[in-house]
């Protein structure tokens, strides 16, 4: 997979790309998907915006796994955002950065990422986590690369572009707390060494001031 080392130069590549979205990346029932939504169900929340929501995938598990919710998404390619509209009829679905997402203050119960902040580099994950401590009133859940090891984390920029964090003490360090993390196991992503190895739920409740 082509990988850059620039926030922008990720961004760029994700808002200009031209795929099948349904075909590629729309597969709800993924295991770690699966993992998720269960995670989610355990937690309570009426509200929940996708961050790189993509063709809404998650979105569209959630929904079903828990009924009743509003759920939600942004995501900066606007082929993904019109595909994951086809498959709601009122969610809030729009074309958006992670990083000014333009919904107000406390809108939503819940933040969601999902291995989209691989693509953001250190410079720049401070912007992300404030806007997402603006909007939650309650919990952001990651699902994302982690290590407490830097040279891991160094290797995997080097090889493969991603970003790779230790999701506790970064979180904590922003002024979220009550912080779990959960290893995804190798069954719900099999197909990705890196996820095997690295990829983990994370949870946090969100401070009421930001």
């Amino acid at each position: 997979m082509k990988y850059f080392n620039s926030t922008k130069k990720w961004i760029t590549w994700w808002k200009n790309r031209k795929i099948d979205w349904g075909k590629e990346y729309m597969n709800p029932n993924h295991p770690h998907k699966i993992l998720l939504a269960e995670t989610l169900r355990h937690l309570p929340w009426l509200s929940l915006i996708e961050v790189g929501c993509g063709a809404g995938a998650n979105l569209v598990k959630i929904a079903k796994t828990i009924p009743g919710r509003q759920v939600g998404g942004v995501d900066i390619n606007p082929d993904a955002i019109a595909f994951a509209k086809t498959m709601f009829k009122n969610a809030l679905l729009k074309v958006n950065s992670a990083d000014n997402i333009i919904l107000s203050d406390k809108s939503t119960d819940v933040i969601l990422s999902d291995m989209c902040m691989i693509y953001i580099t250190p410079n720049k994950i401070e912007k992300h986590l404030k806007e997402f401590k603006r909007l939650a009133r309650n919990y952001v859940v990651f699902v994302e690369l982690h290590s407490k090891n830097w040279w891991d984390r160094f290797v995997i920029k080097w090889k493969e572009g991603y970003n790779v964090y230790d999701w506790p003490k970064l979180l904590e360090k922003h002024g979220f707390y009550d912080v779990s993390i959960y290893k995804i196991p190798k069954e719900a992503w099999p197909e990705s060494d890196l996820q095997q190895k690295y990829g983990h739920i994370i949870v946090a409740r969100t401070p009421k001031y930001y």
